[in-house]
Parts: structure tokens; C-alpha cells; sequence
């Protein structure tokens, strides 16, 4: 009996961290060349179950930004940049 289920749990843990959805930041809206006067803009949504350090990120294609020295993203919370 112990041999089976020895076999059968690294599949079980297998399977259920295949399960669990992924702790990443995501780009949740990207709004360029809006109508009329409106602002571009980037929404990146923190969807981790930890603050995010995001000192000194930057993009380095398309758009020329840089975060301040001292910059985090909450757990589940968004940042605007325009």
C-alpha cells in the first residue's frame, strides 16, 4: 500500500501545482493612439501574492520610461503610467 501511494504523490503534487495559477505581473490594458485628447497609457497589474519590487525597471522598446529608484507594486494592485 505505502509503495502506491510512494508513487502516486509526486504526480498529485505535480498536478496541483499545475493547477495553481501563476504568480506573475501582467500588462492588464495598453492604450495607445487614443481618439481626440485622451492620454496614452500602460496598466500593469500585480497579480502576486507579495509586494513587487520594481525599482529602476525599464522599457527599453517603444517606450522611454524608467521606475524611480525606490518604486514597489502592492500585492493585487495596479500602476498606471502615462
Amino acid at each position: 500500500k505505502f509503495s502506491v501511494i510512494r508513487s502516486i504523490v509526486p504526480t498529485l503534487l505535480l498536478l496541483t501545482q499545475l493547477m495553481l495559477p501563476a504568480e506573475q505581473v501582467v500588462f492588464s490594458e495598453i492604450h495607445y493612439n487614443p481618439k481626440g485628447d485622451k492620454p496614452e497609457y500602460l496598466e500593469i497589474y500585480n497579480l502576486t501574492a507579495t509586494p513587487l519590487d520594481i525599482a529602476n525597471w525599464k522599457f527599453s522598446k517603444g517606450i522611454d520610461y524608467e521606475f524611480p529608484d525606490e518604486g514597489r507594486l502592492r500585492t493585487a494592485s495596479d500602476l498606471f503610467i502615462l
